[in-house]
């Protein structure tokens, strides 16, 4: 079984929180925010403005 990659989750600014996975280039990381970015638009919430998977 595959585990969940660490991240950090911190403020950017009082608008804005960054979710961090870290500098390395990984297929399972990718596929956790890419994941992550699929919940996020499917849950259409009114206090999510945008959402970047970068």
């Amino acid at each position: 079984m595959h585990m969940p990659a660490a991240f950090r989750v911190y403020s950017l600014s009082d608008t804005a929180i960054v979710i961090d996975w870290g500098n390395t280039i990984d297929e399972a990381i990718n596929h956790q925010v890419q994941a992550l970015f699929q919940c996020f638009q499917q849950e259409k919430k009114d206090f999510i403005r945008d959402v970047i998977p970068a």
